[in-house]
């Protein structure tokens, strides 16, 4: 339903209930940063044509300013004009005003949706398909979408019988103990790790030589800190994380390093990370672990056993009220 006017919508005549919150896009330097990413190769592009000769060139070099402008220019069009745009959700659905159109749903009128995890694991809305066919998407960074995605799920929620509800009784008995204790595991390491070594090494003899190459002390500092850097990082990793050690018990692990032990039932697991986020492949790739109202727990790159940890693995969602 769209109607010309947003000030004349009426919460009531919709029935929606009682007004949750209204908000609208979060400005900031965070909104800000993938439009400068783009406008730089925007600018790269331009360059690039600028600086060509006449001829073939100047229209090839064209058309590679237009191939890199592009992606600015949609990222402009698709954000930019949506920045007033404003969200109130209200108990019974949520009034949507963008410019002089205002979309009005009710959660009974929803069909479909386009959700997310944003950052935090929180759970967003992003895009609204109703049971007449109305598609709704909502603006790049507009807060409350976390809270629609929220009310919509209490609604749905309430929708499921009780019969079909899952009781305390019905759940089974969470484990207070690690029980007994099934192998211990340390980090090995192989050939392979070495390899990261000699490639970052040429960079690091190339930044070594710039310190007695280059006179200026800024230049020094410029030319061999990013080369030199990665591979003492890299070679500190290895050291320091030679004497973990893993141990995996019936119903959770212990992990221990040169600072503490940290203990950690399988229900407790609250999230985790792995490397290379979705192109990883578990297990090899864990990275770490989130302890339920805990902390994070760091895994060794080349720590044994992590396929034990695999199967009880998961992101446990949270509800911590709207985002600030």
């Amino acid at each position: 339903m769209k109607l010309p006017e947003p000030t004349n919508v009426s919460p009531v005549a919709y029935d929606l209930g009682s007004l949750k919150g209204t908000f609208r896009v979060k400005l900031g330097v965070g909104y800000f940063v993938p439009l400068a990413g783009l406008l730089a190769v925007a600018l790269l592009g331009f360059a690039i044509w600028w600086g060509s000769t006449s001829g073939w060139k100047q229209y090839v070099s064209f058309f590679v300013f237009l191939l890199l402008t592009a992606p600015f220019a949609w990222a402009v069009w698709k954000t930019l004009p949506r920045v007033l745009d404003k969200l109130s959700v209200y108990q019974n659905g949520f009034i949507y005003m963008r410019g002089r159109t205002t979309f009005i749903c009710r959660w009974d009128e929803i069909k479909d949706f386009d959700s997310v995890i944003d950052t935090g694991n929180r759970p967003k809305i992003t895009a609204v398909e109703k049971r007449s066919g109305e598609k709704i998407s909502f603006a790049y960074k507009l807060r409350g979408l976390d809270l629609l995605d929220h009310e919509y799920f209490q609604y749905s929620y309430a929708k499921v019988p009780d019969s079909e509800k899952a009781r305390p009784e019905d759940l089974p008995s969470i484990p207070m103990t690690l029980g007994p204790l099934q192998n211990t595991f340390h980090v090995k390491y192989g050939i392979s790790d070495a390899w990261p070594i000699f490639l970052l090494m040429f960079p690091a003899i190339v930044g070594v030589a710039a310190i007695f190459a280059v006179p200026e002390i800024v230049g020094k500092i410029l030319c061999s800190v990013p080369t030199i850097l990665p591979i003492i990082v890299y070679v500190w990793l290895l050291f320091s994380e030679r004497r973990d050690e893993m141990k995996v018990f019936e119903n959770g692990f212990s992990y221990r390093t040169k600072k503490q032990t940290t203990e950690c039932l399988w229900e407790q697991i609250e999230d985790y990370t792995v490397a290379g986020a979705a192109l990883s492949k578990l297990p090899d790739d864990l990275t770490a672990i989130k302890k339920e109202d805990g902390p994070w727990i760091t895994i060794a790159m080349e720590m044994q056993g992590k396929e034990l940890i695999e199967p009880h693995l998961r992101t446990l969602i949270k509800w911590t009220g709207p985002e600030k």
